[in-house]
């Protein structure tokens, strides 16, 4: 593992200690559940990781309906991914991204396209949850 991917890890791992910290907040629940999180999975990155190892941890260890806490500088950030049909017939095997996207990437690029939600993939619903 190379420095730069152990900073990475790290930075993960700070973000969800964070973020299960803040779950103690009455607000941040409250927020959620108006924004439609009704509970699931969580996914806890950082906006410089590479986006092929958080949806490989995605893909691998969760079950939509998942919520994706993006950590940045400003906080944290939300999007819901809820299951199309093609998820449950059968999970995407392979990851359709570049090897140097990054979430911070993905989730601009997800915004920008986003002009009203939900916006639909063939294997999730895409929610951004905005207060």
């Amino acid at each position: 593992m190379t420095r730069q991917e152990m900073a990475i890890a790290a930075a993960v791992r700070d973000a969800a200690c964070e973020f299960g910290r803040r779950l103690g907040d009455e607000d941040l629940r409250r927020f959620l559940r108006k924004a439609g999180w009704s509970g699931g999975d969580v996914i806890v990155t950082v906006r410089e990781e590479p986006a092929e190892a958080a949806l490989y941890r995605l893909f691998t260890t969760t079950m939509p309906p998942v919520l994706i806490a993006l950590r940045r500088p400003s906080g944290f950030v939300f999007r819901t991914l809820r299951p199309t049909r093609r998820w449950r017939r059968k999970r995407p095997l392979t990851l359709m991204v570049a090897p140097e996207t990054t979430m911070g990437m993905l989730y601009d690029d997800v915004r920008r396209d986003a002009v009203s939600a939900p916006r639909p993939t063939p294997w999730f619903t895409i929610r951004a949850l905005i207060g």
